[in-house]
């Protein structure tokens, strides 16, 4: 047998072995305790570490890097390809494409085994009120209390002269702020990796933008990143969001429930006001399928009306950016995440309540009733409860 041949057979092999080990981690992943403990918390958790560690040491996103460097050799690759099947040298071309494939199914490996585990872990341990649907005076209680709270916070805030909030740090003195504060929530039992990464922005944010991307963690190489023209109220949650999945939580809305829980308990005013103006509407809905009308158009103008003015206006600054490019975006990210496990893809990112229709007694006519409450609605009832005792 030629030696080139040979050649080709170990390579053929070492293929198939990292195709086999792929499949056995798709396989094992389901298994929540191989999730939980082997990987997201053993492996994963490890490798995250060290590797964080490494790339924080530089300024630029490796990831970013990467993906420039994938696409450079991409293009060069079809043009060698072309060049040896031109050429008819058809063993330097199933070397060449065997290469490749090693090298991309060593990326897919090493994804698989730092972050699809983390897909199937236990539930995440965030404070959740587990009782009965309130009554309406317990509930319009809760809705006063938490509207009072971020009209407070809304009149502290710094704003420039458009009504937009200015917050008081630079960059890096942000993620010191989130790291001080993810050291306050400390790791919800070892549910979350002790280390804190520091977010990176990236060179190609525009693009993002067009991607209606706000942010964007890589496991393999322990990077949270963030897209540089995030609105400053969005981009605090968005960081924390990132942080989130660096720390071992992957799944979407539980990324959202970690941010959320550590800017609705924070003592920073800044993170309080973000926390609220991105879900206290949680609680309008609530209060939408709860009182009639009169009652339910009182709380709504409970919303300050400077944080309604820049919350239009962020609103309208992602609108600007309507393509087809967020359209396909979107499909890519709803394909990976149901790939991944999460069934309901993008919606995923949605907080959403569990309604149910019943029949008024005064009227007799169907009107939709709240059956169970969200995760962020449950979280506002829990903290206002515990507060309130």
């Amino acid at each position: 047998m030629k030696l080139r041949h040979k050649k080709l057979i170990k390579k053929l092999i070492a293929a198939a072995v990292i195709l086999a080990v792929v499949i056995v981690f798709s396989a094992l992943k389901h298994s929540q305790s191989v999730s939980e403990y082997m990987f997201a918390r053993g492996f994963s958790r490890a490798y995250i570490y060290v590797i964080s560690s490494i790339t924080s040491v530089f300024a630029f996103s490796i990831y970013e890097a990467f993906v420039f460097a994938m696409l450079v050799l991409a293009v060069i690759l079809i043009i060698k390809w072309v060049r040896l099947l031109k050429r008819r040298k058809r063993s330097l071309f199933y070397k060449s494409v065997l290469n490749t494939f090693i090298l991309a199914m060593t990326i897919v490996l090493l994804y698989t085994s730092t972050a699809a585990f983390s897909y199937y872990r236990k539930p995440l341990p965030i404070p959740q009120y587990e009782g009965e649907v309130l009554d309406e005076t317990q509930l319009e209680e809760i809705i006063r209390y938490y509207f009072a709270e971020f009209e407070a916070v809304s009149s502290q805030v710094r704003r420039d002269d458009s009504g937009m909030v200015v917050l008081p740090y630079t960059y890096a003195e942000l993620n010191d702020r989130l790291e001080q504060e993810f050291n306050r929530l400390g790791t919800l039992d070892g549910y979350l990796m002790a280390h804190t990464p520091r977010v990176k922005k990236m060179v190609s944010s525009e693009f993002m933008s067009y991607q209606r991307i706000s942010g964007l963690a890589f496991t393999p190489t322990g990077e949270a990143n963030i897209n540089r023209f995030d609105p400053l109220n969005s981009r605090t949650l968005t960081m924390a969001h990132e942080i989130a999945h660096i720390k071992g939580v992957m799944v979407e809305n539980d990324a959202n429930m970690v941010s959320r829980y550590l800017a609705l308990t924070s003592e920073d005013i800044y993170f309080r006001y973000a926390g609220y103006m991105y879900t206290v509407n949680r609680l309008l809905e609530i209060a939408y399928y709860t009182f009639d009308k009169d009652k339910y158009t009182e709380l709504y103008y409970l919303y300050p009306e400077a944080a309604r003015v820049e919350r239009d206006a962020e609103y309208a600054y992602w609108s600007k950016y309507d393509s087809v490019i967020d359209k396909v975006s979107d499909f890519m990210n709803d394909l990976y995440l149901k790939i991944s496990g999460v069934d309901d893809g993008t919606d995923n990112y949605r907080d959403v309540s569990d309604k149910v229709i019943v029949t008024d007694p005064d009227t007799g006519k169907p009107v939709m009733k709240i059956a169970e409450y969200s995760p962020v609605q449950k979280l506002y009832i829990e903290l206002y409860l515990k507060n309130h005792q």
